[in-house]
């Protein structure tokens, strides 16, 4: 008897991984210049401690990562940022996603910059890794699309170094930037880890294991049926 195809659909969703956390509320559309999801609190667990020690400390790593579809209708004078806010609410850092030389996409922050090598609507995963230094700096790692999606964490699309201070990294927004209403960037998979986490394992919301509970109990009854 053949099986129905939501069953082998389930069968694939991953199970909770205890390390990860997502974040519904960070996600959304962000429709116009201005617009903005977020400040939203990451979890005790996940902040980022700086322990502002002279030489790094290993194993205090955190990982923020997610989804970011564009629909635009031109690039151009389309920005994007992703800013990091200590305890105090005072900014930490930021990160910028732009359109660049030859109409592509880039992610970049001062100086330091990664091109995505793509333009227009598309989308792509990413994954931020903070880790120590030395004393108040921190290196911030960038893995974009296949590097965000490795099984094992590989290396950085580029890596940048600054100053956070010994106030945690205690909440993350996007916003909206650039100039006019030429698009929107829709932000989804949101997450913090304490572990390597490729984008593309990160389970659904409650909102989606809710949907495929009620697929689960259909996909059943026609099953039973057909017995």
């Amino acid at each position: 008897m053949k099986i129905p195809s939501i069953l082998l659909i389930l069968a694939a969703v991953p199970f909770v991984n205890g390390a990860v956390v997502t974040y519904p509320s960070l996600n959304g559309i962000l429709d116009n210049s201005g617009t903005q999801t977020g400040p939203v609190s990451i979890d005790a667990a996940h902040r980022f401690v700086d322990p502002d020690s002279g030489t790094p400390v290993a194993g205090i790593e955190r990982y923020y990562g997610g989804t970011i579809n564009l629909d635009v209708t031109t690039d151009w004078g389309i920005e994007g940022e992703v800013t990091f806010f200590r305890s105090d609410a005072s900014e930490a850092f930021k990160l910028r996603l732009n359109e660049g030389g030859g109409s592509t996409w880039q992610l970049s922050r001062g100086g330091a910059s990664a091109n995505l090598g793509i333009g227009g609507n598309t989308s792509f995963d990413y994954v931020i890794k903070v880790s120590d230094k030395d004393w108040n700096l921190v290196n911030v790692d960038i893995f974009l699309n296949a590097n965000a999606n490795n099984v094992t964490e590989g290396t950085p699309d580029f890596t940048i170094d600054t100053a956070v201070g010994s106030t945690p990294l205690d909440a993350i927004a996007f916003k909206r930037t650039g100039w006019g209403n030429n698009g929107a960037f829709t932000l989804a998979n949101s997450f913090s880890s304490t572990v390597w986490t490729p984008v593309s394992s990160v389970v659904p919301e409650p909102s989606t294991y809710a949907a495929l509970a009620g697929l689960a109990i259909l996909g059943f009854t026609w099953y039973r049926r057909q017995k």
